[in-house]
């Protein structure tokens, strides 16, 4: 048997089952998928990140954040088991996601600062960007009303979208900012 490909076919079901609306029925099946590509051992060209980000999105979807939170700890363990930086600094950013949207602001704003210093230092990984986390930032600024801080890390958004030559970005930040 093709395990990969086994483990591949329940992450699908998994969102076919998540697009109908069948939130735990789709957590068994990427549950399902996450062990079948972890036993015996983990199957080539496959990560359980996958699985595990799935899983983490279901619980957002049902407002399960405590739950949703604990998957992002087995996330950035693996993350981390891996030496993968920028799936380190993804899992910060999950968990600031998930804080964010319990409107845990503060705390949200921790965990995006994390994620950029993992995924910049000792320099940018190459499959990461930090504009992800600089607009979450952002967005935790305003609904705290700090709208000055808001516009410094659009600023830092704008350097950011400049050096990688992201025409989109740039037009957004300009936006944002007013220009």
């Amino acid at each position: 048997k093709d395990r990969r490909a086994i483990t591949i076919a329940y992450e699908i079901r998994g969102d076919v089952l998540r697009e109908a609306g069948r939130y735990q029925e789709a957590i068994n099946a990427y549950r399902e998928s996450h062990h079948k590509g972890q036993n015996p051992k983990r199957c080539e060209d496959w990560s359980p990140l996958v699985s595990l980000n799935k899983i983490r999105e279901c619980h957002v979807d049902l407002k399960e954040y405590e739950q949703a939170l604990k998957v992002i700890d087995k996330y950035l363990k693996s993350a981390e088991e891996d030496k993968d930086r920028g799936d380190i600094a993804r899992a910060h950013e999950y968990r600031g996601d998930v804080l964010r949207q319990e409107e845990r602001y503060q705390k949200a704003i921790e965990a995006y600062k994390e994620s950029l210093d993992t995924g910049q230092n000792p320099e940018r990984c190459e499959d990461w960007s930090p504009r992800s986390a600089l607009w979450e930032i952002h967005k935790c600024h305003v609904a705290l009303k700090e709208f000055e801080l808001a516009l410094k890390v659009i600023d830092e958004y704008l350097r950011s979208a400049e050096e990688d030559k992201d025409r989109r970005a740039i037009a957004i930040a300009y936006k944002i900012r007013g220009d």
